[in-house]
């Protein structure tokens, strides 16, 4: 299910959430770990599956998410675990378009949660992202799952 509506969206956003890296450099032991990604984009957000007790789980999961304003919306990929944000990346859908050719994968750095005081790096994610134009019709994948409300 979708939260706006497609016909005023100018595309959408396909998010591959592949997998992440030493999550335990956020002070927490690996086997109190049980992690899942948050996707959000456009007003849009997706919840991966839950990874329980380890500091590198591997989700493999897609999702696409509406972009209603090319240069406003935000992509944000946060891993929480329970109630607890570990790190997040946010990047602007401009950003992919105009920086990186509307697409992007590969490891990125996770930042620290805002609320907190720790300036260490809080692991890695690894993401295939891609921009696809409204008036683009590709043929995904099954396993693409849509934006919940």
């Amino acid at each position: 299910q979708t939260c706006h509506e497609e016909s005023s969206a100018v595309g959408h956003v396909l998010v591959h959430v592949i997998e992440a890296a030493e999550l335990d450099l956020c002070g927490i032991p690996p086997k109190r770990i049980n992690s899942f990604v948050v996707v959000e984009c456009g007003g849009g957000k997706c919840v991966s599956h839950t990874q329980r007790k380890t500091a590198n789980p591997r989700w493999d999961q897609k999702f696409a998410l509406l972009v209603q304003d090319l240069q406003e919306d935000l992509i944000t990929v946060a891993v929480m675990s329970r109630k607890d944000e570990l790190g997040s990346w946010t990047f602007g859908v401009s950003e992919l378009v105009d920086e990186m050719g509307g697409h992007m994968q590969g490891w990125v750095v996770l930042c620290p949660p805002a609320n907190t005081e720790n300036d260490v790096d809080q692991g890695r994610i690894r993401l295939s992202v891609k921009f696809m134009p409204s008036e683009a019709k590709e043929g995904g994948p099954d396993a693409i799952v849509k934006v919940q409300e």
